[in-house]
């Protein structure tokens, strides 16, 4: 919301609420009376005025007042005038108001339960509430009878009662005298009664009153039960306006139209769902010209249902939001609509508070949280609902004291929300309905929203089953509109709105929800998806050959849905980053090589991902399945770099993507504070910076968590939006580190991260978080994605003061051939989209990383930047980690010298059963510092020349030409040129460690 729609509400009361010059405000001076007292006062100065009428029925304020006094007098003859509950056993009609009112002039407290609740649940309502009479008539004595067996006395207000008197009693009733129970469900499914007193009605008819602008002439509508609605039936009662009645259980909604007609209704409250009904069944906005406002309460308001209000409704009248609960009468925030309204994004907001009324959001331990940030909905007024009839404990749990003092209470609500920047509540649902999928947390109402959006459907509720493995999936009832799509064609438009954790992996498709009594959707009664392959803009093909008849039938158990053709594609059949993972998993155990769930995202059918196998994967594939592999395929991926032209030209693209997909920092940029220091390792990847990071991380004084992948980024939002498809693992390094950090599990850390990203917090200010909690150690960022853009590396000047650099090098032949023998040109699927060999992109990757952070070098001072070589790391580790620590001003520990001990702190293990620590998929292949590795790559017989860029750009590096053209042994005599030219381009640190090393084989 924008910081001008506090005044565009002002803009809508004044136009659509402006009545009659008749309206004056409820009186503060009546907050001090009781209900009775009040309505006496208005039956007295409007004895003859109609203040009821159900069809053909209706009753003067003097009837009305003077049948309440028989009633009342009735049971004080029967009880006295004792407080205690009395139940009313009637439906909605003029008899239950008479009922009412004579309740609580004879000084007791009423219980009208929901007579379309069963007989049993409604039993439990009267055990708890033990009322010693039960009023009722003719219509409902059977039932009556029937519940009174278990205690209490019927009257039959049908029949003479035993008091004639008419008066009023007189009773001395003060704002505090109890006025009603009314029972709403417990997490239990118990139900449980929430009770009030006189100064909570008086309070809550004032706010309608008052912000309505409901005058004497009002002509309310209700159909709502009497049990749950105090502000309906009581506010034009105690105004002198007429309460129109309509049978609640009236399912005409053609009917419902023709009495706001006919009746001439100013306002109107009802559920969300009748409100939806009435609006789409309405013909023209001329039909109801007297209507000014529309209450819609009970469930939120979807952005549908203000565009179908503005369609069907004039200019005079306005929608309006109620978000409240039981607890605190109704409404306690809410949101006016008009014809020229317009909502960013797809929900309607609860609203703003209304008088007498705050609305906090706390976090899991009670803190306030920040704008934008979701949380538990928490109300704050003197008003409040007392607490919950003969239920002290529960009371206690959910009404607390407020924590400033004085009279105002705190009501935990259970609900989920946040609050924007200007103050406005926008409702996410209960936290029990709160989903967890894939370890992530979906707020069923925000896909509901973009469903509702897209303009296929009229309804939309989305909810979890359990997928063909037992997990979590998410599910969208929806029921249809216009032009409904295939749903692969609807998960295709959500991709472009939401991220892929929040697109249902199933649609059910239903022709009108089912719903409770209380005119909510009941979603336990909604039907579960089938296995059935779902409608697709494709035929189904079957499977050809033995690879993909093996692919097919993973897919369709990982999936759970029968069948899959070669064409479908991944996501058109609900398929998520987790079962792209369990694909992955099984490919790599058939084929023994090392595959990244990205393939399943860039090959996304079995037939493509059969054809991808085979021309990276080629004498596997043809191992395993005995598949004929066409020439094109098994070509060998080793070739050398190709013309000078073709490179500069591959080299471009590949920067520009790297720019594209890295941070666009401004010219002149500059924090307004500055973080901490932080170590950033530059390095590309495959040069061992996971060996580097978990060293460092053995440093007692160091935090060194899995790559983040946040100096990319902005704000944790654009950071998330990046983590689609085969990207979701980059997620996993910051839910690492929270895991670390609070000493907590996986599911609380990602509602912590949840929250971040919601509030957008920039990603400057969520380093902070880290740093701040790991304080005095010192946070260590090592993520190979920084050094491929320039202007990444510079966000790091920007943004953190006197940040230290630790410049990781290692023989470009060594990098490149790692970098083929783990495929991990396909983590990104780059490689493809090029048109390149595997071999090419590891060399261009390394030699554009080499420039960038040669260039960023020139920019810092000398005393922040350390350079390390990977040999050097391996063959002495103790004397370059002492280095390194005197660089750091850190004093050497020698748990740094043993990287594998204590995986959990050093955070080496992957967050989920299917994935991998992020860095080196192949690092726990070893259980020591191996010096090998530092050699191994010049055994290889693949290895070939490279580019004369890169033999610059080594050489600069200190690697000698001899030592980078050859792909066999240097001789004694090369050996100790490539030496000399080592000394002569680096420190004199790291030249005690090539001459402490020049014995053994040099790098």
């Amino acid at each position: 919301m924008n910081s001008d729609e506090n005044f565009r509400q002002q803009d809508i009361r004044i136009k659509c609420l402006n009545s009659s010059d008749t309206w004056i405000p409820f009186p503060d001076t009546a907050m001090d009376l009781s209900v009775v007292a009040r309505f006496e006062e208005i039956a007295a100065v409007y004895p003859a005025r109609i203040a009821i009428k159900m069809s053909d029925d209706q009753i003067t304020y003097d009837e009305l007042n003077r049948a309440a006094n028989r009633v009342a007098h009735e049971i004080l003859g029967r009880c006295g005038p004792a407080p205690e509950p009395i139940a009313i056993i009637m439906r909605l009609q003029i008899q239950a108001l008479i009922a009412i009112l004579g309740v609580l002039k004879a000084g007791k407290l009423y219980t009208a339960p929901d007579l379309q609740h069963p007989l049993d649940r409604i039993r439990l309502m009267l055990q708890n509430a033990q009322p010693p009479l039960l009023l009722t008539n003719d219509a409902q004595l059977n039932l009556a009878q029937a519940l009174a067996s278990d205690g209490g006395v019927v009257v039959n207000l049908d029949t003479p009662l035993a008091s004639a008197a008419d008066t009023n009693p007189g009773l001395a009733l003060s704002p505090d005298s109890l006025f009603f129970i009314t029972y709403t469900s417990g997490t239990t499914g118990q139900p449980k009664g929430v009770y009030c007193d006189h100064r909570a009605v008086m309070q809550r008819v004032q706010r309608y009153v008052n912000f309505s602008r409901i005058d004497d002439h009002a002509r309310l509508g209700t159909t709502r039960y009497p049990g749950f609605t105090p502000r309906d039936l009581m506010t034009p009662l105690l105004i002198g306006g007429t309460l129109f009645l309509h049978d609640f259980q009236d399912a005409d909604v053609v009917r419902w139209i023709d009495w706001l007609r006919q009746e001439r209704i100013t306002t109107f409250g009802a559920s969300v769902s009748l409100v939806r009904q009435l609006l789409q069944t309405l013909q023209a906005p001329d039909l109801l010209p007297h209507l000014r406002e529309i209450v819609a309460g009970g469930e939120a308001l979807q952005r549908s249902d203000l565009a179908l209000f503005q369609s069907k409704c004039g200019p005079q009248c306005c929608l309006r939001s109620s978000y409240g609960m039981t607890e605190s009468l109704g409404g306690c925030v809410t949101f006016l609509m008009d014809q020229a309204m317009t909502i960013d994004g797809d929900r309607i907001p609860a609203g703003y508070r209304k008088d007498g009324f705050d609305v906090l959001i706390l976090d899991d331990a009670g803190n306030p949280l920040l704008a934008n940030a979701p949380g538990e909905i928490v109300v704050r007024s003197r008003y409040l609902c007392l607490g919950y009839w003969r239920q002290p404990e529960l009371t206690a749990s959910r009404f607390r004291p407020d924590p400033a003092g004085g009279n105002q209470r705190m009501y935990i609500t259970g609900d989920r929300g946040y609050l924007t920047a200007d103050g406005c509540l926008m409702h996410l649902g209960r936290k029990d309905e709160q989903l967890k999928i894939r370890n992530y947390l979906v707020e069923p109402v925000e896909v509901e929203s973009a469903l509702l959006a897209l303009g296929h459907y009229r309804q939309a509720v989305v909810g979890a089953r359990p997928n063909a493995h037992g997990e979590a999936m998410l599910v969208a009832w929806l029921v249809g509109g216009p032009d409904m799509p295939p749903a692969s064609v609807v998960r295709r438009k959500l991709a472009l709105t939401l991220p892929e954790y929040m697109i249902p992996a199933a649609f059910v498709m239903l022709d009108r929800m089912p719903l409770t009594p209380a005119g909510k959707v009941d979603r336990k009664a909604l039907a579960p998806p089938t296995i059935e392959r779902p409608e697709m803009t494709t035929d189904y093909r079957a499977p050809t050959n033995a690879l993909e008849l093996w692919l097919a039938a993973c897919w369709e158990d990982v999936l759970g849905i029968q069948p899959v053709g070669v064409d479908d594609e991944f996501v058109d059949l609900g398929g998520d980053s987790l079962q792209a993972m369990r694909i992955i998993s099984r490919v790599r155990a058939e084929i023994g090589e090392a595959i990244y769930v990205n393939a399943v995202f860039s090959a996304p059918t079995v037939a493509s991902l059969a054809n991808y196998l085979k021309r990276h994967y080629a004498p596997d594939v043809q191992r395993a399945f005995d598949v004929a592999l066409a020439p094109t395929v098994a070509a060998t991926v080793t070739a050398g770099v190709g013309s000078a032209n073709r490179s500069m030209e591959t080299i471009g693209r590949l920067r520009q993507i790297y720019r594209s997909n890295g941070r666009q920092l401004q010219a002149g940029s500059a924090a307004d504070e500055k973080n901490p220091a932080a170590i950033f390792v530059l390095a590309p990847g495959r040069s061992g910076t996971t060996l580097l990071r978990v060293m460092l991380g053995g440093h007692p004084r160091l935090f060194a968590p899995p790559e983040l992948w946040l100096l990319d980024y902005e704000t944790l939002r654009h950071w998330q939006a990046a983590q689609t498809d085969g990207r979701s693992y980059r997620r996993e390094g910051v839910l690492q580190a929270l895991m670390h950090i609070r000493g907590c599990g996986l599911e609380q850390a990602d509602q912590e991260l949840d929250r971040y990203v919601r509030a957008d917090l920039s990603t400057q200010a969520f380093y902070r978080v880290l740093q701040d909690a790991v304080a005095p150690r010192c946070l260590v960022d090592k993520t190979p994605s920084y050094i491929r853009s320039i202007d990444t590396l510079r966000a790091a000047e920007v943004e953190f003061h006197d940040a230290r650099y630790i410049h990781l090098v290692r023989h470009p032949q060594a990098v490149i051939r790692s970098f083929v023998a783990a495929h991990f040109g396909q983590r990104d699927g780059l490689q493809d989209n090029l048109g390149i060999t595997e071999r090419e992109l590891a060399e261009w990757n390394w030699l554009i990383a080499q420039q960038n952070i040669l260039e960023f070098q020139r920019e810092v001072p000398a005393q922040r930047w350390h350079r390390i070589r990977f040999e050097a790391l391996v063959n002495q580790p103790r004397a370059t980690a002492e280095i390194l620590c005197e660089f750091l001003g850190l004093e050497f520990h020698d748990a740094m010298l043993k990287p594998y001990d204590d995986p959990k702190r050093r955070m080496t293990d992957g967050i989920h059963a299917l994935t991998s620590m992020a860095g080196d998929p192949n690092f726990h292949a070893h259980d020591a510092i191996n010096p090998a590795v530092a050699d191994h790559w010049r055994s290889a017989s693949d290895t070939t020349s490279l580019d004369a860029e890169t033999l610059r750009v080594a050489e600069q590096l200190g690697y000698h030409q001899e030592g980078l053209t050859r792909g066999t042994p240097m001789d004694e005599d090369a050996a100790l040129d490539d030496l000399v030219t080592q000394l002569e381009s680096i420190s004199d640190q790291e030249a005690r460690l090539i001459l402490n090393a020049s014995s053994g084989s040099v790098s």
